[in-house]
């Protein structure tokens, strides 16, 4: 695993992101080794916390098994330009990025917009030809 690429992940995530945590009550960008977490309670009452990604960087590959937008951030595109910017740096360190552990809408977009299934129903990876742009497609 290559320190550099978790940096460079790390990095573009939090600035990328930063705008949209400045909403929650609290969050926290957890970047351990191999790992990146984002973290937060959108409210202060809220009981427990919100994954919004968590990206895992391994020798070749970067998997991301938790990417969960809440409400306010819905609708926006924010999932698919954070996918694209990983995507971007994955393929600048010659890494592949696959999403794991989809579910089966998420699973379905996905396809629909390009991405290679790998894994039926479950993990797909991100190439050059999935398309991650706002508008929608269908097969």
């Amino acid at each position: 695993m290559s320190q550099s690429i978790q940096d460079a992940l790390y990095k573009e995530i939090k600035q990328f992101l930063t705008p949209y945590l400045q909403k929650f009550y609290d969050h926290r960008i957890e970047n351990y080794h191999g790992s990146i977490k984002v973290i937060g309670k959108v409210k202060e009452l809220d009981y427990s916390e919100t994954m919004v990604i968590k990206v895992f960087i391994l020798d070749e590959e970067i998997q991301i098994p938790n990417i969960f937008m809440p409400e306010f951030m819905r609708k926006q595109n924010i999932g698919k330009d954070l996918i694209l910017i990983i995507y971007k740096i994955a393929k600048e360190y010659n890494s592949k990025l696959y999403i794991i552990d989809l579910t089966l809408g998420f699973y379905d977009r996905l396809v629909n917009r390009g991405a290679i299934v790998c894994v039926i129903d479950d993990v797909v990876q991100i190439t050059d030809d999935t398309d991650l742009s706002q508008q929608k497609k269908y097969k």
